[in-house]
Order: structure tokens, then C-alpha cells, then sequence
């Protein structure tokens, strides 16, 4: 269904064919049908079919979906989940999933910000004006100094609450975060989200965690780097806007990086605290980039240049389809960390890793082994 109704469909065609329908001119003309609207109702046809976010957690033990968009007033995420439509006074589980996916993917000039109400100010709001979380943030002196994206967070979700905000504009989620790792971070480690993870950690309850993060980026080879002219106005446009996203996009990688190796070291240390830490005994990052094809061998070389040669696009043809998947598995499946995750699930652990994907499990009354593993560190 999935493979026949959009991944080897021509959808470009398709929207252009829809954008230039004399009906849908028609409703462009009027100052409440926009062009995401145009592919809201198209992922809506192809994909969702009416679907809304309360089906996406009907399954119990289903996972969670986290869509990001970018809040076009304060160049911040905004993650469309339970907690930030909670400042909104608006309900998550009504909100469509094509209309998320259509704000997520609104790069802007080619499409039209989504807006959302903010109901905060109404009567029949019973959420909270302002958070306990909030509340401390706000009014201590420690928070901006020792959390300062926490302090920041804590403002915006303040002005969300307090209505000082009516609306919100969202634009494409990865002209702050092309990965969405903050979102990630945020889901696992701020005990002020609903629905974070850091609450099953602190209870023990997480014994292997995974984490893996996919850079999915065409980079055709630029021409201006073998001209000696000067780079004409729209190679200076696309540097201007893709730079920026690039930089932010390192910066939240490396974030991310940061985030699991303290809770490597923290596990590693943790025998030697004066009360017992409920770490994940195994912890995998791992990070899938086509940078990480091997140059010395030809193969992966031809493979990389067929899979970055792939335009951004919601159309892509059988063979590209095909080089996606195979790079992804490749990619995956050679990553020594995932190799790792693979033969402790096995229980045949052959590669020679330590903690260099995790802090090797060890019995709360042997602190010594684990004091000899502290000085190793390494990257998932």
C-alpha cells in the first residue's frame, strides 16, 4: 500500500497537477485555503486517509511518533506532542496526522506556514496557567546559568500559556533540526514531558536503550568549487539557506553525542556513588551517515555517489527506491555498534567494543571492574 500509493509514485506530478486544477485555484484565492492545505489533503488521500494522532497510540506498546515543524516567530522547535499542544489548550489526539506531516515538511516560499490556535485564554481551558516546572524555572536564579534551553523553554511555554501567543506558524521542522535529535533529547531526558522517558530510567525499568540517529541528505558535488567565476546569486541563495541548517544540524548531532556519553559514563561510574544508579545496564548510540561508506573500498564509493545523487524530492523512481534501501541496510548493518547490539541480543558477543557502545553490565557489588573501565571513553 505504502510502496504503491507514494514511495514510487510520481508525487510531484500529482500536486502540480492539483496546485493548477481550476478548483483549487479557485480556493488558493481565498485567505483560508493555503498551498500546504494542498498537501495536507494529498498526504490525507495517499497516506493517512482521516487518520488522527489518538490512532497513532491505540496499540498498546506503540511507539512514539514525534513530528517536529519549526515556530516561525521564535525560530524554535515545535514538536507536535502531547505537552506542547497541552500549552495550547488544544487537543493532540483530534489534530490530523497529515496535517502534522504537512506542517513538518512546509519549507518555506515553496509552501505556506500552518497556523494554530492558541485556546489558553479560553474559559473552558482547565490546563494549568503556568506549570510547577515553570514556575521554578522562572522565578529561581539557577536555571538560566546551569539549563539555559530549559530556562528559554520555560519562557516559551510560559508565553504559550499565559496566551501572549494567539498563534502559532509552523515551518518545516528541519530549519532548525534536520534530524529532529532535539526532540529527541527532549523526550528522553526532561521530566516535564508527559510522556518522557528519563521517569522509566530513573526507575530501573530501561535496561537495554538504543538510540539511532539517520542523516538522510542528498549532496550533489557543488560546480563553484572548480570555477574560478564568481558563484552567481542562486548558488549564493542555496548557501545562504542550506549552510545554516547544516551548522544547526552538526550542532544537535553533537548534542546528542554528548547526551549519551555522559549516561556512558555515568554508567560506568555508577558503582562508585554513594547510593545505587538506576542506569540501562547497555547503551547504544548509534549514528547511520552516508559519510561512513568506506572510501577505500569501490563499492561503497559507487554506492554513496548513486544515493547522494538522489534530488530531496516526494518523488523518486523504482532504482532510486531500491538505492535508498540498500545504503540504509549497508549502512546499519556494518555500523559496529549495531553489530554489538546484534550479538548481545544474541548472546554471542564476539566484537571487541567495550564500553565504546556501552558501559559493560556489572553487579552493584563489584565496583572495581568498573573503576578500571572509567578511563576508557569512546563514541557509540
Amino acid at each position: 500500500m505504502l510502496h504503491d500509493n507514494f514511495l514510487v509514485r510520481d508525487n510531484m506530478a500529482a500536486l502540480e497537477s492539483q496546485v493548477f486544477n481550476p478548483a483549487t485555484l479557485f480556493r488558493l484565492a481565498g485567505p483560508s485555503y493555503s498551498r500546504t492545505d494542498v498537501l495536507r489533503e494529498y498526504f490525507d488521500r495517499q497516506l493517512f486517509h482521516g487518520a488522527t494522532f489518538a490512532q497513532l497510540y491505540q496499540r498498546p506498546g506503540a511507539p512514539i511518533v514525534i513530528l517536529n515543524a519549526t515556530d516561525m516567530a521564535s525560530g524554535e522547535v515545535f514538536s507536535l506532542v502531547e505537552g506542547r499542544f497541552d500549552d495550547l489548550c488544544s487537543d493532540l489526539s483530534r489534530f490530523p496526522v497529515a496535517a502534522g506531516v504537512a506542517a513538518s515538511a512546509a519549507f518555506p516560499i515553496a509552501l505556506t506556514p500552518l497556523s494554530l490556535k492558541n485556546w489558553s485564554k479560553q474559559p473552558n481551558c482547565s490546563v494549568p496557567q503556568r506549570p510547577k516546572w515553570v514556575e521554578s524555572a522562572l522565578k529561581g536564579n539557577i536555571t538560566r546559568y546551569v539549563n539555559l534551553p530549559q530556562y528559554k523553554l520555560a519562557i516559551e511555554t510560559d508565553a504559550l500559556r499565559s496566551n501572549k501567543v494567539e498563534y502559532v506558524h509552523l515551518l518545516d521542522g528541519g530549519l532548525v533540526d534536520n534530524r529532529g535529535v532535539s526532540a529527541i533529547l527532549q523526550e528522553m531526558f526532561t521530566p516535564n514531558d508527559p510522556t518522557s522517558q528519563i521517569t522509566l530510567i530513573n526507575k530501573g525499568l530501561i535496561h537495554r536503550l538504543v538510540a539511532i540517529q539517520v542523516v538522510a541528505r542528498s549532496a550533489t558535488p557543488s560546480p563553484i568549487s572548480t570555477n574560478p567565476n564568481t558563484p552567481g546569486v542562486f548558488s549564493v541563495v542555496g548557501a545562504v539557506i542550506d549552510n545554516p541548517i547544516d551548522s544547526a544540524t552538526r550542532g544537535n548531532a553533537e548534542n546528542f553525542e554528548a547526551a549519551f556519553s555522559q549516561l556512558r559514563q555515568a554508567g560506568m561510574l555508577r558503582n562508585l556513588a554513594p547510593a545505587p544508579l538506576d542506569l540501562p545496564d547497555y547503551i547504544y548510540a548509534i549514528e547511520v551517515d552516508p559519510d561512513q561508506f568506506s572510501v577505500q573500498d569501490p563499492e561503497q564509493g559507487s554506492l554513496r555517489t548513486e544515493f547522494e545523487r538522489i534530488p530531496t524530492s516526494w518523488t523518486m523512481s523504482a532504482a532510486q527506491l531500491q538505492t535508498v534501501q540498500t545504503a540504509a541496510h549497508r549502512l546499519l548493518n556494518q555500523h559496529p555498534c549495531f553489530v554489538r547490539l546484534r550479538e548481545d541480543l544474541s548472546g554471542r558477543p564476539t566484537s571487541v567494543l567495550g564500553n565504546r557502545c556501552h558501559p559493560e553490565a556489572t553487579p552493584q557489588a563489584s565496583p572495581a571492574p568498573v573503576a578500571a573501565e572509567g578511563g576508557q571513553k569512546g563514541k557509540g
